[in-house]
């Protein structure tokens, strides 16, 4: 008998010092960040690679079957198709349903200051998965909903965000974050302008359930399952995915 040791690796998630601060959150922020208004930065997320190991395997005499053949058979001598669930599964997964036509924006809303209520239950926190750059991008007017929230500081939580950006260069907001603390945050809404510029996204607020302010944020489009664009962009400690409705 020989053993085998397999090397293992720790994987450290460094902060993700990406920033900005963004109207409305000002409420939440002594809670778990520290933004400025108008502020921007950059900021990278630490890679490793991953150890891996190698068996031996040994053929003898015995009949058994082959890995690869993807069937069975039974006691009763029928036979079943190993494949035949993760086929199904992957048809499932093809079968997206796009959307023929986004969503109108509507900065109309029936909130405070025009904001529409949300369009997606909150996106739980999960790690940054990587260091990609937010290089901004065409972004297109539409209502988009947060559908993945990373977190360089932790897990818990979750974050619940509607943004409408409309053909005249206005916008709305409607926002809700969970710290993890067991303390749900207030339920905001905000409205303004906004412009882009470069990777940066300005938001200034002339209407606001909290507070009113002028926020710089870096951005990034992205593409969904169906090749529409979907918004991200960093907020201190934070990145945010939406997609357009």
């Amino acid at each position: 008998m020989r053993s085998i040791l397999f090397p293992s690796m720790l994987l450290a998630l460094a902060p993700f010092p990406i920033g900005g601060a963004i109207g409305g959150a000002v409420a939440l922020a002594s809670a778990f960040v520290t933004g400025c208004s108008g502020d921007s930065a950059n900021g990278a997320i630490p890679s490793s690679d991953g150890g891996g190991s190698t068996t031996d395997e040994r053929d003898d005499d015995r009949t058994t079957p082959s890995k690869d053949s993807g069937s069975s058979t039974g006691k009763d001598g029928s036979s079943s198709d190993l494949d035949a669930g993760t086929d199904a599964a992957d048809a499932a997964d093809a079968a997206v349903d796009c959307p023929t036509a986004p969503a109108a924006p509507d900065v109309d809303g029936p909130n405070k200051c025009g904001a529409l209520d949300f369009g997606l239950p909150p996106a739980k926190f999960q790690p940054v998965k990587d260091d990609a750059g937010l290089n901004g991008g065409t972004l297109p007017p539409g209502i988009y909903d947060t559908v993945v929230a990373e977190r360089a500081t932790g897990t818990k939580g979750s974050w619940q965000e509607t943004i409408v950006l409309a053909n005249n260069g206005r916008f709305t907001r409607t926002r809700q974050i969970d710290p993890g603390t067991g303390n749900l945050g207030v339920l905001s809404y905000g409205s303004g302008t906004y412009s882009v510029s470069g990777n940066q996204l300005t938001m200034t607020d002339d209407c606001s359930s909290t507070d009113q302010r002028r926020s710089t944020l870096p951005y990034n489009v992205v593409t969904d399952e169906c090749g529409l664009p979907m918004l991200q962009y960093s907020f201190t400690g934070f990145r945010l995915t939406m997609k357009r409705r």
